[in-house]
């Protein structure tokens, strides 16, 4: 025969469990549905002369690019890297409208909300000079779930350079200040650093990795970010019409099952031409 004993509240004691995934993602794996990373390139220009475009997995305009991560991150360290203590402001009330007085600051620096991401006092650059870039990567929340976990960031690229973050919010390289990430929204901003663009500009990222498309020339290895000898290997599609120069460099067509691929094979520095 069983015996059966009702627990009481005070009988029960409830533990918190919390678990975390991780995830290694290449920038190939970027477009697969279940992934969906986007990468924009953001550029200080005035729209209304200026609408290029930009995204991996959707499309923006970067000149809006810039301005939301301004607006949203930025807006009270654009004068200074600490940002400035909240401008404070009191109203004599008149007999109207007319007749208030206003004591104190009318600037609106220092008054929005930035999402800071630790309680020490943080650091942030944002460049402003005109046709200053900054990139973004935007992870979906599907991935992260709440937020994302600080000290958990580690992003590789040009073979070696390498971006983590700190645990307060800032990207870091070598011993470099790059750049910020916002936890709980899964943005990652890259700035600023000595680097310049050639670390986060169109220079290394190129116009692919902004999501940039269309017909053109360009040059392998070309730009500040260009590295040393070697193959520079680039597939098309085989309805695509392209050709490469010099006479060294070659295109040749993959039969079936390669889907009968077009690529173009640089063995010394030229030129891709697309139709």
């Amino acid at each position: 025969m069983g015996a059966f004993k009702q627990f009481l509240t005070s009988d029960v004691i409830v533990t918190p469990f919390e678990v975390n995934k991780g995830f290694t993602f290449a920038y190939s794996e970027f477009t697969d549905s279940d992934v969906q990373i986007d990468i924009f390139k953001g550029i200080n220009e005035d729209f209304l002369t200026d609408k290029s475009t930009t995204g991996l997995n959707s499309t923006e305009y970067q000149v809006l690019i810039y301005n939301s991560i301004k607006e949203l991150y930025y807006s009270n360290y654009l004068t200074s890297e600490i940002g400035g203590s909240p401008y404070t402001a009191s109203v004599f009330l008149g007999e109207n409208e007319a007749g208030n007085v206003l004591i104190g600051s009318s600037s609106s620096q220092g008054r929005y909300y930035n999402y800071p991401q630790t309680t020490l006092t943080q650091s942030k650059s944002f460049p402003t000079q005109s046709g200053a870039e900054i990139a973004v990567l935007s992870i979906p929340s599907r991935l992260y779930g709440d937020l994302i976990q600080p000290n958990s960031i580690n992003i590789t690229f040009s073979g070696s350079t390498t971006i983590t973050d700190d645990g307060n919010g800032n990207l870091i390289s070598g011993s470099e200040v790059i750049g910020n990430v916002i936890y709980q929204h899964g943005i990652l901003t890259l700035t600023s650093g000595g680097s310049g663009n050639s670390l986060y500009g169109s220079g290394t990222y190129g116009g692919s990795l902004y999501g940039g498309g269309g017909g053109g020339t360009g040059t392998p290895g070309a730009g500040s970010a260009g590295g040393g000898s070697g193959i520079v290997i680039v597939r098309a599609p085989g309805t695509a019409n392209i050709s490469a120069s010099p006479g060294t460099n070659t295109v040749t067509t993959l039969p079936a099952p390669a889907g009968g691929c077009k690529v173009a094979t640089f063995t010394v520095s030229g030129d891709i031409t697309v139709g």
